[in-house]
């Protein structure tokens, strides 16, 4: 795969995963869910708390279930703030950077300095996206 291929594979899949992931309840959007693609956390006791879908029209909604009645379950609060930084408001974001980045790539350069020329930053978080193993996608140094 060339790194354009790279860059255009991971901003789809993080397209697809922003569109998944922007759905406030189980119903999708196309059967009347509740379209969120901002999230926050909210601390219910020191330590842990919730990660809440926004909904525009109402209370949010948890994106976490628990098994029982009246259960919630929690994560903690550097997990939980962190996703909801990690939004599908950012994803889509995200994923027209690596676009632009793969248009920029391929308009400007011969496929056969696409290695050479590809931002390594954007390289680097395409693949981690992609899937490929970390040990053999470092991010470079900012």
């Amino acid at each position: 795969m060339t790194p354009t291929e790279e860059l255009r594979a991971a901003a789809d899949k993080l397209r697809a995963l922003v569109t998944a992931a922007s759905t406030a309840t189980a119903t999708p959007v196309e059967r009347d869910g509740k379209p969120t693609t901002e999230w926050h956390f909210a601390e219910s006791r020191p330590g842990h708390g919730y990660l809440y879908a926004a909904n525009p029209t109402g209370p949010g909604t948890r994106l976490m279930h628990a098994d029982g009645p009246r259960t919630y379950p929690s994560m903690r609060t550097r997990h939980g703030a962190y996703a909801a930084a990690m939004d599908p408001a950012l994803g889509a974001a995200l994923a027209g950077w690596l676009d632009a980045e793969a248009a920029r790539l391929a308009a400007t350069a011969h496929p056969g300095w696409h290695d050479t020329l590809a931002s390594p930053h954007a390289l680097a978080i395409a693949r981690l996206i992609n899937g490929e193993p970390r040990s053999h996608s470092p991010l470079p140094d900012a």
